[in-house]
């Protein structure tokens, strides 16, 4: 079947990323991601210790690769909470930003530093699921000082904060928090209408290649947004970022 022989492939690339010079945990994290959507959270869990394993015992490490361990570890801890172990995820959270941290001064800093906003995001979720509301909203706040949400707006954030405060009972902060979540909103619309105008035009192909064509669309969408929509937090009423990257396609 189609299945089989995805992980078959899957198997092969995480065998040659093993024994590589240099270490790369994307494969265990796309095998695991892969396995996650497809709800085998347990195989997903297997997969993702050896990545973790083999990363770890790496005698040459580079900042890529010290990046991709911290996805692994950040899918890991998904994947318990999908098995409800959330004090486990919790922990794998916390690796994740212990390595983002010893690593933010490389040629991927950039990439780093949305993956620990990122983080600290899926931590305030993860406190707001087990009702530890100020947990949730000291992570919510580390998040918004970060300012550097992978999808480029912290729209996400000011609901969640919204929800906390509503559980912490103060309506002045929700309502203030409503409207921030509605002006990034609105601010991300339409930055995606200007940029789908683009997109849609034979302009694009003329201007691709000036230097602030980058600053503009970032770099050609695929790889960032591959990972933060391959695993999913959790369902919640508020809109996971998987869904806020749908309204780009």
């Amino acid at each position: 079947t189609n299945l089989d022989r995805a992980r078959l492939l899957f198997n092969e690339a995480c065998v040659k990323a093993a024994s590589g010079y240099i270490k790369s945990a994307d494969p265990f994290q796309a095998y695991a991601a892969f396995e996650m959507q497809n709800s085998n959270y347990p195989e997903a869990r297997s997969i993702l210790f050896c990545g973790a394993r083999v990363l770890t015992q790496a005698s040459q490490q580079s900042a890529s690769s010290s990046l991709s361990l911290a996805k692994l570890y950040h899918t890991w801890a998904i994947c318990e909470w999908r098995l409800d172990n959330m004090p486990r995820a919790l922990k794998l959270f916390d690796h994740t930003l212990r390595l983002l941290d010893d690593n933010n001064n490389n040629d991927h800093a950039k990439d780093g530093q949305k993956l620990r906003a990122y983080t600290l995001y899926s931590m305030a979720q993860a406190h707001f699921e087990t009702e530890k509301y100020h947990l949730s909203q000291h992570c919510i706040g580390l998040c918004l000082k970060e300012n550097n949400m992978p999808n480029g707006s912290n729209a996400l954030v000011w609901g969640l904060w919204a929800e906390v405060a509503q559980h912490l009972d103060n309506p002045k902060l929700e309502e203030e928090c409503r409207r921030m979540q509605l002006a990034e909103t609105h601010s991300e619309n339409a930055n995606q209408i200007f940029s789908k105008g683009f997109e849609a035009s034979n302009v694009k192909d003329w201007i691709r290649f000036d230097p602030w064509y980058l600053k503009l669309f970032g770099d050609e969408i695929g790889t960032e947004s591959k990972f933060y929509t391959s695993v999913q937090l959790p369902q919640r009423a508020t809109m996971n970022l998987a869904d806020m990257y749908s309204l780009t396609e």
